[in-house]
């Protein structure tokens, strides 16, 4: 649906009005939730007063909104003639602008890396001198959950009843035809999107950094402990694989030879390890979804697209496209997960028995135990500070909950940044602290994906060396901090973790069954330990008011 509005800068707010009107009435219709609806809605004024803003000219235009929905997405665009400016620093996103401190170190090198990681969500372009920013939102946060969680029972039930009524030979038959077919089709296609990803995320990202070094010291501490913790949680996911190996898992093995696509996982030393990551030539890595080399040649071009003067831009132009270019395609595909977990979920269930359900509730619960230990050491290093953890909790539980209510820490930034004023920290950081946190305190979700991908090949008899094994972790590392907010950048990172270890397809299904319930609680550990990181900083910085931090009646 495309309207055109006449626009007369001596009466923008007529046109603003009609516009926002004709928005707020498309939203309704969506069925939003009313705090989704009036988020969405303060992002589309703040975004149409700057594209007014920038208007090409003093005289009547027209501005343009084209407006769209697929299945529970919902896309709108506002179109305004005008010359290119930076977006990111005109406008913050989800209306969070009047909360960060103009005088932050490095504040707009913070906007646009922050704007980045809002993925399909807000875009801003200039083309064919017009300015577009486009605004998607979708219905439900728990859609793509129940979607998941339905697929996945319905197999179970179909897996069952399958074995109970056909004859072996009829259910085995229909699992080569029709389930395997659809699941190396997927595994195919998903294949295609790997490589591009991880190359191109890793190469606009490491690009990015470049304005970093205007962050400053303070930018730099900060930078500095996150990477910290998550060293600390691929240290914590790699002790909990090993002590799982010792003590001996009932499920391990037990999906050994299931599934088809297996990548044979040699045996590398660190030596080996280390050669391997150069590649020795440049197509070698995408041919062979040869994650480490992908990984080395992303940080090799991103330094060099940074580095080369005059022609910077154009390149950094051209790799956000290509890079847009398959985000969009891996959204395509990520619409098609839930069929993926139907058909290899049934299928096995038709091979192995009602077995892997049990199977799956056991990594589930050792990984949640998992989580709660990264959880008691955020506590540990609060606790180590002489604050009192009780008035923290206090003050921080509800910005938590609502961090779990989105299952996301870039929508939920306005609540964090409310819960840290509220906790006595200096706005001069935390309004540096959390937009860094959103994009770099990963370290929840870097263990999350290295310890389940490590059980997973345990249940499908895959004992991974020691080298495999810090491989993997680098990789989980390097991947996440890279991985695009948009729907399906998780699923890409877990694919390429899965496919490095010669992990089946089954693999993904079994571990995008376990995300749908998982995907709730990381956001909100992430964002935790960010809290925590941005309270140990401004104590020793003195940028806390412990008066107002102490007082329970100050939130």
């Amino acid at each position: 649906m495309i309207r055109d509005y006449d626009f007369d800068p001596e009466k923008r707010g007529d046109a603003a009005a009609q516009i926002l009107e004709y928005i707020r009435e498309y939203l309704s219709s969506f069925r939003m939730k009313p705090r989704d609806e009036n988020r969405i809605m303060l992002m589309f004024e703040e975004s149409l007063i700057v594209l007014m803003d920038h208007a090409e000219s003093d005289e009547v235009t027209q501005i343009r909104v084209k407006a769209y929905r697929v299945l529970d997405t919902m896309s709108i665009s506002l179109t305004v003639p005008g010359e290119e400016f930076s977006f990111a620093k005109e406008i913050v996103p989800v209306g969070i602008g009047d909360l960060f401190a103009e005088d932050s170190d490095g504040m707009e090198a913070v906007r646009n890396l922050l704007l980045q990681s809002f993925g399909d969500r807000l875009r801003y372009k200039h083309r064919n001198g017009r300015n577009t920013v486009r605004i998607q939102a979708v219905r439900s946060t728990y859609s793509f959950l129940y979607q998941v969680m339905a697929c996945l029972l319905l197999a179970v039930i179909l897996g069952v009843l399958c074995r109970a009524v056909m004859p072996e030979a009829a259910y085995l038959a229909l699992n080569d035809t029709f389930l395997e077919s659809i699941r190396t089709m997927f595994l195919n296609a998903l294949k295609i999107v790997i490589a591009p990803i991880v190359f191109l995320s890793i190469v606009v990202s490491i690009a990015q950094f470049n304005s970093l070094s205007e962050i400053g010291r303070l930018g730099g501490k900060l930078m500095l402990l996150f990477l910290m913790l998550e060293a600390f949680a691929c240290v914590i996911s790699g002790g909990i694989y090993y002590l799982t190996r010792i003590i001996g898992l009932p499920f391990a093995g037990s999906l050994a030879g299931s599934g088809g696509g297996e990548v044979e996982a040699a045996a590398f030393s660190i030596r080996d390890m280390l050669i391997n990551i150069v590649p020795s030539n440049f197509v070698q890595p995408f041919l062979e979804s040869n994650v480490l080399q992908l990984m080395f040649l992303g940080v090799l071009c991103g330094l060099a697209v940074g580095s080369i003067g005059d022609y910077s831009r154009p390149l950094q132009d051209f790799f956000k496209s290509c890079y847009e270019l398959f985000i969009k395609a891996t959204g395509i595909l990520t619409r098609f997960i839930p069929i993926l977990v139907l058909c290899s979920i049934w299928s096995l269930i038709l091979t192995t028995g009602t077995g892997l359900l049990f199977s799956l509730a056991g990594i589930l619960l050792i990984v949640c135990a998992g989580i709660l230990v990264l959880l008691l050491a955020d506590t540990l290093r609060l606790k180590m500070t002489g604050l009192s953890v009780s008035r923290f909790l206090s003050k921080y539980t509800p910005a938590m909950a609502y961090v779990f209510s989105t299952a996301s820490s870039t929508a939920s930034l306005p609540e964090n940044m409310k819960s840290a004023k509220s906790l006595g920290i200096s706005e001069r950081l935390y309004s540096l602290s959390l937009p860094l946190g959103v994009i770099f305190s990963k370290n929840a979700s870097i263990f999350y994906r290295s310890l389940t991908v490590l059980l997973m090949a345990q249940l499908f008899g895959v004992e991974a060396t020691f080298t495999e094994v810090i491989s993997l972790l680098v990789t989980a590392a390097v991947i996440t901090l890279a991985t695009p907010g948009v729907p399906g950048g998780a699923y890409i990172a877990f694919s390429a973790l899965i496919f490095q270890m010669g992990l089946p397809a089954e693999a993904l299904a079994c571990v995008i069954s376990i995300d749908a319930v998982m995907d709730l609680f990381i956001a909100a550990v992430n964002c935790y330990g960010t809290m925590v990181s941005t309270l140990t900083v401004a104590q020793r910085e003195n940028m806390l008011d412990l008066d107002q931090y102490n007082d329970l009646e100050k939130r």
